[in-house]
Formats: structure tokens, C-alpha cells, sequence
């Protein structure tokens, strides 16, 4: 029961207190078509996977995964952060429901994130997936 107590005891102090990290200029980088933009929120060895499509590891391949959705008609993107919970001292697991618009209509989709605290303290996502899910809404 000690082990127990004593670990509950280090992961909270070694857990920094957790905040929504909206990142904030990651929509507004989609919302004005600049993919490249949009990548550097990503580390550099992140990996986005998206519904449907396989795994797409790094900025170039974000940004042309960002770049082809911009391209048939992405737009109005907003988050609405709805769970932020530590995963370690610069770790947090964040989900979020994302609204935007393409090509097919208006979609509210279910975000999960991971992401990683630099030392300058910015944060910055490594590892990013969604559903496109039946929420189609106009």
C-alpha cells in the first residue's frame, strides 16, 4: 500500500498542472492556406493520422497532407477543447472537437492529440488523429 501511496505521490508532483493547449494559430494557419505554416506546430518527427488514410510522419508530409486538404476547399476551422490530461512531466493528451468546412459540407470531428512541451515552454503536437465520423452538420 505504501508503493502505491509513494508513486501517486511522484507522478503528481512530477505532472505539471494541465492546461488547454489550443495552440493558438494552428487554425488560423489552415483558415489562411499556409500548410507550411501549419506544419511547424508539429515536431519534427510527429505523425498525423488521419481517418481512412495511412500514417503521414513529418513536416513535409504534414504539409502536403494540410496542403491537399486546403487545396479542395478546407476552410472555417475552429477547436473546442473538451479533456486536457497529463501523460508525464512534458507530455499532455488533449481531445477537442474541431468544426470546419470542405469539400463535402460542414463536419464537427473528435481530435486527439499528444502533445510535447519544448523547453522554451511552447508545445508542439506528435502525434494528431481524428474521425470524420456522422457528424455532418450545415
Amino acid at each position: 500500500m505504501r508503493h502505491v501511496i509513494l508513486a501517486t505521490l511522484l507522478i503528481s508532483i512530477a505532472t505539471p498542472a494541465v492546461e488547454a493547449q489550443d495552440l493558438p494559430g494552428w487554425a488560423d494557419s489552415l483558415n489562411a492556406n499556409r500548410p507550411e505554416d501549419t506544419s511547424e506546430f508539429y515536431a519534427s518527427d510527429a505523425v498525423i493520422m488521419p481517418p481512412g488514410t495511412a500514417p503521414s510522419g513529418g513536416r513535409d508530409a504534414i504539409a502536403r497532407y494540410w496542403s491537399h486538404l486546403m487545396t479542395v476547399g478546407l476552410s472555417d476551422v475552429d477547436i473546442l477543447s473538451r479533456e486536457t490530461l497529463a501523460a508525464g512531466p512534458d507530455r499532455i493528451y488533449e481531445t477537442a472537437l474541431i468544426f470546419w468546412r470542405g469539400a463535402d459540407g460542414a463536419r464537427r470531428l473528435q481530435r486527439s492529440v499528444i502533445l510535447w512541451e519544448l523547453r522554451s515552454g511552447e508545445w508542439q503536437i506528435l502525434r494528431h488523429t481524428w474521425n470524420y465520423g456522422p457528424q455532418r452538420f450545415d
